[in-house]
């Protein structure tokens, strides 16, 4: 991981107290934006019933869109965590 990221150890380290440590960051962040996307996209209350397809669709379509371009992340989160 640190060479793939051009960093050396003593670098790393100065960062990450250990790998454990910057996984459990990588689980903590996933979390944090699932959650924060999950939030905004929950039907306000006394919401028009016309809109309630709009507003799914659009809550759905911003978290899969996370999914999509955080994919080792979402790997991290959902399956490894």
């Amino acid at each position: 991981m640190v060479k793939r990221a051009n960093l050396t150890r003593p670098t790393f380290y100065l960062y990450f107290q250990s790998k454990e440590a910057n996984f459990q960051e990588l689980v903590d962040i996933f979390r944090l934006n699932l959650f924060e996307y999950t939030q905004k996209s929950r039907l306000e209350p006394g919401i028009d019933s016309h809109s309630v397809p709009k507003a799914i669709t659009s809550g759905s379509t911003a978290i899969c869109t996370y999914f999509v371009e955080n994919p080792n992340l979402t790997r991290i989160g959902f399956f490894i965590a």
